[in-house]
Order: C-alpha cells, then sequence, then structure tokens
C-alpha cells in the first residue's frame, strides 16, 4: 500500500452487482385492501377499522362516513346572541 493511502478496496454496490443478494426476493403479502381505495395493506401497516370496513388512512374513513351519510360538513360560523 502506498504511503499516506488508508485503506485499498473495491466496493461493489450489491443493488448493481447482485451479488450477496437472494436469488428470489420474497414478495409480502398482503393482508387487506382499503374499502374505499383498494390500496394493498401489507404486514406491518396501520390501517383504521370501522364497522366492519378496513380503510388506509382517517381521511378515506372520513370520505366514507359523508358518502354514506354518517356525517356531515359543515361551515363554521359565529353565533350571534340577542
Amino acid at each position: 500500500m502506498e504511503k499516506g493511502k488508508i485503506m485499498d478496496l473495491e466496493v461493489e454496490n450489491p443493488m448493481i452487482t447482485g451479488e450477496g443478494l437472494p436469488e428470489e426476493p420474497q414478495e409480502e403479502e398482503i393482508l387487506f385492501s382499503c374499502d374505499l381505495c383498494h390500496q394493498e395493506i401489507y404486514e406491518g401497516d396501520s390501517y383504521i377499522y370501522y364497522a366492519g370496513d378496513i380503510f388506509c388512512s382517517s381521511h378515506h374513513l372520513g370520505e366514507h362516513l359523508l358518502n354514506h351519510g354518517l356525517a356531515e360538513t359543515r361551515i363554521a360560523k359565529r353565533k350571534v346572541f340577542h
């Protein structure tokens, strides 16, 4: 090794060369899908469960509630007292 040189290594990126990676990566198993948008939900993902339905986000639960008349959107207004 030359003076002043710390190491003389050739490093190969396994993502490029494929060296050291499993031959066939295992596919993750889909456990559920969102009842609104059908997005796949995998093990370790968080999801919302409401009345037997599964949602990938609280936003989609809110849409479901609005679409089925179980909630309503309101406009905030100042009440005037006389």
